[in-house]
């Protein structure tokens, strides 16, 4: 939703439409009227850097935002400074819901590449709500799917063996990659392996030996950031436990 603040409301919404990331930005079911108003709202800011931080913890809480392009991690920092991730946004992915409730956001978003996002101050998202139905439902839904991630994180921290945390790590990087266009079977992890074990619960020695033995019995090839899926089958048996109803996984020499 690449924004020019000084364009006019008609040259907003032909960039809107226009825009590759539209329908991963704007909320389905917005008219023609109602896409220019919104639009007129929306701020695009300068994209940032590798390393850039988004937002910061316990910073006020004043806008919604949605990655336009590129990759961010979330993570929270303990008293002793210790990081500790607690989530991955591509675009589509929306930022910033946890400070609703608290006034401050909850967590630190840095890009983890050259990043794009789209800004909506809150005041002006309340603004929008009440004018447009499809707004509280675009909200209640990006909710709704972030509490599921998170009580999918806690089943997978509390109950899952260290294959288990890769494997379902593996599919739903794949799934949520694939709804942008991309392959199914196709991964790209900007993020090193250091903030997927942090994430995982995981030492990064852990995460290194798993995906050389899902490459060694022929389910992954890696190369670097960019992870093949070649056997999506074993790999969900895996994350599903039921790794004995496929073929058993033998371990790299």
């Amino acid at each position: 939703m690449l924004i020019d603040n000084k364009g006019s409301s008609r040259q907003l919404v032909e960039k809107c439409i226009t825009c590759p990331g539209m329908r991963h930005c704007l909320p389905h079911g917005l008219k023609g009227n109602e896409m220019e108003r919104v639009s007129d709202m929306v701020k695009h800011r300068r994209p940032f850097q590798r390393g850039e931080q988004i937002t910061m913890m316990g910073d006020e809480f004043t806008s919604l935002m949605v990655v336009h392009s590129g990759f961010v991690k979330s993570y929270k920092v303990s008293r002793d400074g210790e990081q500790q991730i607690v989530g991955f946004y591509m675009s589509g992915d929306v930022l910033g819901v946890e400070g609703i409730s608290t006034g401050n956001y909850g967590y630190t978003a840095e890009a983890l590449e050259t990043t794009s996002v789209c800004t909506l101050s809150f005041r002006n998202y309340e603004y929008c709500s009440s004018h447009f139905p499809v707004m509280q439902k675009w909200l209640l839904n990006t909710m709704s799917r972030q509490i599921i991630d998170e009580q999918k994180m806690l089943l997978m921290l509390g109950k899952m063996s260290a294959e288990q945390r890769i494997a379902n790590f593996l599919l739903d990087m794949s799934r949520r990659m694939s709804a942008s266009g991309t392959s199914i079977q196709t991964i790209r992890l900007p993020m090193s392996r250091i903030d997927i074990a942090n994430y995982l619960g995981l030492v990064v020695e852990t995460v290194s030996r798993l995906l050389t033995r899902l490459q060694a019995n022929d389910i992954l090839i890696v190369k670097r950031r960019v992870i093949s899926i070649m056997d999506l089958n074993r790999l969900q048996a895996i994350a599903d436990n039921s790794i004995e109803d496929c073929h058993p996984l033998h371990h790299a020499a």
